[in-house]
């Protein structure tokens, strides 16, 4: 296997470089203004990895992706710093099982499934895919309530 693919990936290297000017000329500009990244700093990283569910779903997702691995996104439940590494976004409805009518806390883990543990933001839901306790590893949500149970209703800080 590894002798086919050196033959295979050094052809599929001569076709890129040949077709170098092709491949040059498809980069796109980014559209809109860039903006500089700061530098972290040492001092402000408690309140920049903090994650604050009374934000929007989409900033807090955005926070977790930006931070992610390092220094990473963490929130607080029983006196345990627990790090989320991945994260995604849904609506309320699109979740199947959630009923409409309870209006849920911000904070309030509002749903379980085998992938994604489903918690209330501002305005929506935002799902914690891996999720690190401190000194452990990075575990998908399934394994991490194996050693950590989390009951849906409950509210993270």
């Amino acid at each position: 296997l590894h002798d086919r693919f050196k033959e295979e990936g050094a052809d599929l290297m001569l076709s890129v470089i040949n077709q170098w000017d092709a491949f040059k000329d498809a980069a796109v500009e980014q559209a809109g203004e860039s903006t500089y990244a700061h530098k972290f700093k040492t001092e402000n990283l408690p309140a920049l990895r903090k994650i604050e569910f009374a934000k929007p779903a989409d900033e807090i997702h955005n926070q977790i992706r930006g931070l992610s691995p390092w220094p990473g996104a963490v929130f607080e439940h029983n006196g345990n710093e627990i790090k989320v590494l991945e994260s995604t976004l849904s609506k309320k409805a699109e979740l199947n099982g959630i009923s409409l009518e309870k209006t849920a806390k911000i904070c309030e883990i509002v749903k379980i499934d085998n992938e994604t543990l489903w918690v209330q933001a501002k305005n929506d839901i935002v799902g914690l895919k891996m999720l690190q306790r401190s000194g452990k590893r990075a575990m998908p949500v399934r394994e991490f309530l194996k050693g950590y149970p989390l009951q849906v209703g409950e509210v993270l800080y």
